[in-house]
């Protein structure tokens, strides 16, 4: 697929989505914002002010955007979205599934109750996940990690720009920490995975401190190691005395990672996992093109408007400054946009794309019923997010678009799954559903019975769910709806194509 027409698509659904005449610029000279009307138990949409805040949400599916200072921000009970801004913040889920955004600064995130999504931002941050099966990125600065009850997910890797050494805690579960030079890592009880993700660059950086392990259990964790922009690919472990336990090292001496109170011997082969292909692309802080290799690569454009196309591999792409346009390839790929108005799109694999902050277009389309589910994080901004069959998507702060495309050549009709959005927002936000490929397509909306949220059915099949929403609740205004390229007429309850 030609990169000029992929990315000719999410710009066509845009035009689409702004047929009611919206716009999603930013006013980059807003004055001095006020705070907001006091919260209700509804779902609120609050804005903080450039000073110190201290704001309580309340219950509902609440939005709010701390702005900069110093903020103290919770939730309540209900599906919320805190964004602290720049400053050092403090956010609280509370109870329901949050998705909770640090920004710059220091700042202290709480999940508390439900499965909840955290990212800390730039600045040395602690994340604290609750009870639940959550999500804790930080990749940047040195942070804590907490994941507290439930399955979670501990992602602590730092580009070679702001490099730290973070601590990670998964607590009681099974429990995944990813982590690289310097962090250590505790996965505490449950069956853990440890990802130990080693690049060069980011190493030499750091003096190329290794990464411990304090708590592996052999019987039941298990290790993966990859690495990056090495020329050698021999691994071995030996005694390390000093710890009473295990280093894993290159055969020229290098020191990876450290294994406390585990003698190597102790150690199965089935427990360890290597990976010693990726290659490690650097662009410059001026506009720059870059492509991948078909191996499994890790990309970061730094500054600039970069154009980078991953090609094959389980890549991981970073943007950086600037407005960049990330394309992924063949493989599970992580694409992160960073500062600036990115573009990023994937439509092969299991992938994650995180907007980052500016007014990000975010694009995952699969190639037939064999196209694995993504997830889709807008991050602040307005942003459009364009995704399929399985997917999974959030918008966060900002006035954004759900686009849900190709429904009847991706889904499985004898196993169909829906979008989730876990965020939408009556207020702000749009949906738009393409029923191209549907006979007589008949879309209606109804409350889900198995979950808070509402279903959107075509033709009896649920093809998205939105977290928090009622059928009642939902604005039909806020839904577009297109059949062959042209708008189909929306009325409350049903559409018929």
């Amino acid at each position: 697929m030609e990169i000029l027409a992929l990315l000719a698509l999410p710009m066509l659904l845009l035009g689409g989505l702004l047929l009611d005449g919206s716009s999603n610029d930013d006013d980059e000279d807003r004055p001095a914002r006020e705070p907001d009307a006091e919260p209700s138990e509804d779902a609120d949409l609050l804005h903080g002010t450039d000073d110190d805040d201290l704001i309580s949400a309340l219950g509902g599916n609440d939005t709010v955007d701390a702005f900069g200072g110093d903020d103290e921000v919770s939730g309540g009970i209900g599906y919320d979205q805190l964004f602290g801004g720049e400053g050092n913040d403090t956010l609280s889920g509370d109870a329901g599934k949050d998705l909770l955004y640090g920004g710059a600064g220091s700042d202290g995130l709480s999940g508390g109750a439900g499965s909840d999504t955290l990212f800390g931002g730039r600045g040395e941050d602690e994340l604290s996940g609750g009870t639940g099966d959550d999500v804790l990125t930080d990749d940047s600065g040195t942070d804590y990690l907490l994941g507290g009850d439930g399955a979670d997910l501990l992602n602590a890797v730092d580009g070679a720009e702001e490099p730290g050494q973070d601590e990670l805690f998964g607590g009681a579960g099974d429990d995944t920490l990813v982590g690289d030079w310097g962090d250590e890592m505790s996965g505490a009880e449950g069956r853990d995975r440890f990802v130990v993700q080693l690049s060069a660059e980011t190493g030499a950086a750091q003096q190329f401190e290794p990464l411990t392990i304090v708590d592996f259990n052999p019987a039941e964790d298990r290790i993966r190691l990859e690495l990056s922009g090495y020329a050698e690919s021999e691994v071995e472990l030996v005694a390390d005395d000093e710890i009473d336990g295990t280093l894993i090292r290159l055969r020229s001496g290098t020191e990876l990672a450290r294994i406390f109170l585990v003698a190597p011997g102790d150690i199965p082969s089935e427990a360890l996992e290597f990976d010693v292909a990726q290659n490690v692309l650097t662009g410059t802080e001026g506009a720059d093109t870059i492509t991948g290799t078909e191996m499994a690569d890790r990309i970061e454009g730094l500054g600039g408007a970069d154009l980078i196309e991953a090609m094959d591999g389980d890549d991981l792409v970073y943007g950086g400054a600037g407005s960049d346009t990330l394309i992924g390839g063949a493989g599970n790929d992580l694409l992160v946009g960073g500062a600036g108005d990115d573009v990023l799109a994937d439509w092969q694999g299991r992938n994650t794309l995180e907007g980052g902050a500016g007014n990000d277009i975010l694009f995952a389309l699969g190639e037939g019923t064999e196209s694995a589910p993504s997830e889709l994080y807008g991050g602040q901004g307005n942003d459009t997010l364009v995704g399929d069959y399985l997917d999974r998507m959030a918008g966060g702060a900002g006035e954004d678009f759900f686009g849900i495309e190709r429904v009847a050549e991706e889904m499985d009709m004898e196993d169909p799954r829906p979008v989730i959005i876990t965020d939408f927002n009556g207020v702000d936000d749009q949906l738009i559903v393409d029923l191209e490929g549907f006979d007589a397509p008949v879309l209606t909306v109804e409350d889900d019975p198995d979950a808070d949220g509402m279903l959107v059915m075509i033709n009896g099949l649920a093809i998205a769910r939105l977290d928090g929403i009622t059928r009642e609740s939902f604005p039909v205004d806020r839904l577009l709806v297109t059949n062959e390229g042209q708008q189909v007429p929306v009325q409350q309850g049903m559409v018929t194509a």
